[in-house]
């Protein structure tokens, strides 16, 4: 069996990537992204859920990066949150994709 990989890059710089990434790896660097964090914590409401939570601000800015918020990601386990990041659209100017698509993102764009 083949694991996927995930590639992580630059949303307006698909030139800066980096390939290779599992699914909590390439979300890590998504969550984390210019100085952010975040937590999965249990969801004390639903019995065997958990949540992601984010911070509302950067360790980078002058404000930092205060306070964690409840998030809409939400699954039975870690890498189920891990996948619904990945997915999503930007994370602080940051995206990930298998590196298949990845590679075949580029080579489209080679033809153009």
């Amino acid at each position: 069996m083949i694991d996927t990989t995930y590639t992580v890059f630059r949303s307006q710089n698909s030139g800066e990537y980096e390939a290779g990434h599992s699914l909590s790896s390439a979300a890590r660097e998504l969550l984390t992204a210019d100085g952010y964090d975040y937590e999965i914590r249990d969801d004390a409401k639903h019995a065997g859920m958990r949540v992601l939570w984010i911070s509302d601000g950067s360790r980078n800015s002058p404000r930092g990066a205060s306070h964690l918020r409840h998030s809409v990601y939400f699954g039975y386990s870690d890498d189920e949150i891990f996948a619904q990041v990945v997915a999503a659209d930007g994370w602080h100017g940051m995206e990930a994709m298998t590196d298949d698509d990845f590679t075949a993102m580029l080579a489209q764009a080679a033809e153009e």
